[in-house]
Formats: structure tokens, C-alpha cells, sequence
């Protein structure tokens, strides 16, 4: 099986984009971890401002007076053109890549901001991707280990990835 391909290195700021969206508490671990009484029936979502992306190694700063700053590593799936109410069967034309995204959050405003993430993930470099995107016509479900026509959060690529960064409007 051949590599796949490299689209972009990057370790500045990627190019600029028009919003990022993720998903919120997710994963039955994470359910596990708030204590919640019961998965939710649908996902939820955050955004975050395009000026959170920053490039692999860039240094990310702590607010002054923060205590609780902590980092998850994500599936970023990079929209390559713009769209609107795409069917879920045409979603993945419009995927313009796969990379990394280091998902940094100040944890001291979780209760204040009642959920809307802006102040936690929105910090300026607060979302570094990379170090490269993979181009989606050499990805391959079968080395991620996902099998076809699977759902589960554990094997399959479109529900593990919780970042997308769409192309400018």
C-alpha cells in the first residue's frame, strides 16, 4: 500500500479561515468523566475564532492567572471549498484534507461560560494544526482501522474527527 500523500507543511499559521467547528462531550469516556446521567441523542458544538489556529510548534501562550491549562490531540478534517446542507452522502467531496490539531483550553472559565468554550478553546493559538495535512484521495479507512459502513466513535474517521476548519467565505 502506497503513503499518502503530503498536501502542506505547516508551521505557521494556516491560511485563513472562515470558522472552526467542533464537537462537545462527544465520547462516552468523556460522558463518563462529567457524570452525565446519559449519552447525548446528538452531538453538541462550539466555534472557535479563526485567530485560535496557530502552526505546529508555534508556542502557545497561558493567560496570566490561569491554573488549569490542558491539551487534547484531534482529528482535524480541513473543508477544501465552501458548502452548504451538504448531504451526508457527498460530505467527504468537499474534505480538503486530515490533519492534527493540538486542542488547548483554559479550564479555570468552564463553569462561568456555562458551555459556550469561547474563553476555554478560543484563545488566540490555542488550535495548532499539524505538522502536514494528508490529501483524502490517498487516505485509506483501512489504516486507521475502521472497516466500511461502521459508525462506532471508536472506528470510524468521520465521527472520531471533532475539528473542522472550513475555507474563507
Amino acid at each position: 500500500m502506497s503513503r499518502p500523500r503530503i498536501l502542506v507543511t505547516c508551521r505557521r499559521r494556516p491560511l485563513p479561515t472562515g470558522k472552526i467547528l467542533a464537537t462537545h462531550q462527544t465520547y462516552r469516556s468523556r460522558a463518563e468523566e462529567y457524570k452525565m446521567a446519559r449519552m447525548p441523542s446528538e452531538p453538541s458544538y462550539f466555534m472557535k475564532p479563526p485567530s485560535s489556529l496557530s502552526g505546529h510548534l508555534a508556542p502557545v501562550v497561558r493567560p496570566p492567572g490561569c491554573r488549569f491549562l490542558n491539551h487534547e490531540g484531534e482529528v482535524a478534517v480541513v473543508i477544501g471549498r465552501r458548502c452548504h446542507r451538504v448531504s451526508v452522502e457527498h460530505a467527504l467531496d468537499y474534505v480538503g484534507g486530515y490533519t492534527v490539531a493540538n486542542d488547548w483550553g483554559v479550564h479555570d472559565f468552564r463553569q462561568a461560560d456555562r458551555g459556550s468554550m469561547l474563553r476555554v478553546k478560543g484563545q488566540d493559538g490555542f488550535c495548532p494544526l499539524g505538522p502536514v495535512m494528508v490529501d483524502p484521495a490517498t487516505w485509506s479507512r483501512s489504516r486507521c482501522g475502521a472497516s466500511a459502513g461502521s459508525r462506532t466513535p471508536s472506528s470510524s474517521p468521520r465521527s472520531r474527527s471533532r475539528r473542522w476548519a472550513s475555507s474563507p467565505r
